[in-house]
């Protein structure tokens, strides 16, 4: 089993942390045992597992001579991470994304002190990309807000069993 994250989704997003500690409470409140899916699993998951699933794992996945190198710090510093008596186990039960303070991908340092040079081209192209995606697909018309969108949630009609927003 492997963990990883496609994108925005109207209920989620790309926050690993987020989708590991989500995994975690899903597997042991489904199965009813607080010890499954513990941290490091959970970790090795979102790692090498991935890595192996996607037949790279000679490249990523773990930190090993002759591999890329791709590394995040974490700032520990921070209020809701303290005091930082496991660190690993803190990591992925209360960092986010925005926690992360380094990135190193292929051996180059990606962002630094949350820094990421030319960070508004990255956004713009990114967004430029997205819209080329959405005409390709004939997605577009679904991003439009219905005319109900701020009513009361129970008093949404429900369509064929789907929620109201799926078309």
């Amino acid at each position: 089993m492997i963990l990883t994250s496609d994108g925005l989704s109207p209920d989620g997003g790309t926050d690993m942390f987020d989708v590991m500690r989500g995994a975690m409470r899903y597997h042991r409140s489904q199965a009813r045992n607080p010890n499954l899916l513990p941290p490091g699993r959970t970790l090795a998951m979102t790692t090498i597992d991935a890595a192996n699933a996607f037949g790279i794992a000679d490249e990523v996945g773990s930190l090993e001579v002759g591999k890329r190198g791709d590394i995040i710090l974490i700032d520990l510093a921070k209020p809701h991470l303290q005091p930082a008596t496991m660190p690993l186990h803190q990591m992925l039960m209360y960092a986010n994304a925005g926690d992360v303070d380094t990135v190193v991908s292929g051996g180059q340092v990606v962002m630094e002190h949350r820094v990421v040079p030319n960070e508004r081209d990255i956004l713009e192209l990114a967004q430029g990309h997205c819209q080329i995606m959405l005409d390709r697909s004939g997605l577009r018309s679904t991003l439009a807000l219905d005319a109900d969108f701020w009513a009361d949630t129970y008093d949404r009609p429900v369509r064929d069993g789907l929620n109201h927003h799926q078309k």
